[in-house]
């Protein structure tokens, strides 16, 4: 309480306060003292990369990749820069792709050239940062740089690559289930049902409990081709399995009901 009473005045002040805010999930907040902290001291490092995280997870990648580009200047031997950055630059460049399916024909050029450009960019990050891993081993940032990679081929639909990523993901790490949904969902856009049942098979065995994965599971067999009895058997199993764990006020419980 005596601390709380004592006006913040420094830098490092405003960043402590906004540290606090960031563990408390309390993200505008945050952003609004490591501001302050920048203005005060624009090479704060931590600040800067607290600010970063914020507005990734405030889904405003640009402003955090100039975030970003502050902290590598600061810190280029830290590969987890490149990571983050890496993704804020696929997020620029999915953003990008959606705006130009949805243009009309007017700023198309530049939408493809901006998309492009930022593609390239965290494909080049994500280099640099493996490159760093390899002289300083982190397999739990190599597990989630082969996973975001991997989710920015597939925006790109770059297939082959996508799984192949998600793929060394889990040889990597086989105890998260994301790589797996990940993975069917590749496999579900190349036309291999039987190969996404399978992911998300595995995924449901680490969490028996998580209604999104059987839904998931049920809707590769009532959108395959190839339906038969079987499938349709399986996909009610999976449809009853997701109402059974779903929250009773969640409004998807409509869509299962419906399938």
């Amino acid at each position: 309480l005596a601390a709380e009473a004592v006006p913040a005045i420094t830098a490092s002040d405003y960043f402590l306060i906004g540290w606090d805010q960031y563990k408390h999930e309390d993200l505008s907040t945050a952003n609004r003292h490591f501001d302050v902290a920048l203005r005060l001291q624009p090479d704060h490092f931590l600040a800067n990369c607290l600010s970063a995280l914020c507005y990734l997870r405030l889904q405003q990648p640009l402003v955090a990749k100039v975030r970003l580009d502050a902290c590598v200047q600061r810190g280029p031997e830290y590969a987890w820069l490149y990571v983050w950055r890496a993704f804020a630059s696929g997020q620029i460049a999915a953003r990008a792709s959606v705006q130009l399916k949805r243009q009309p024909s007017l700023g198309k050029e530049n939408l493809r050239e901006e998309a492009d450009y930022e593609f390239k960019a965290a494909q080049g990050d994500y280099s640099q940062a493996l490159e760093l891993i390899e002289k300083k081993p982190d397999n739990v940032l190599r597990w989630a740089l082969l996973v975001n990679r991997g989710l920015l081929f597939v925006q790109h639909e770059k297939w082959d690559q996508a799984s192949a990523d998600l793929e060394a993901a889990i040889r990597l790490d086989g105890r998260r289930y994301q790589a797996f949904v990940d993975l069917a969902a590749v496999y579900q856009r190349q036309h291999k049902p039987d190969a996404a049942i399978e992911q998300y098979t595995r995924a449901i065995a680490l969490e028996p409990k998580m209604a999104p994965l059987y839904r998931a599971r049920a809707n590769v067999d009532i959108t395959r081709q190839d339906r038969a009895p079987t499938h349709r058997s399986r996909a009610l199993r999976d449809l009853d399995q997701a109402i059974r764990f779903e929250s009773p006020a969640n409004p998807v419980l409509a869509y299962d009901h419906t399938n």
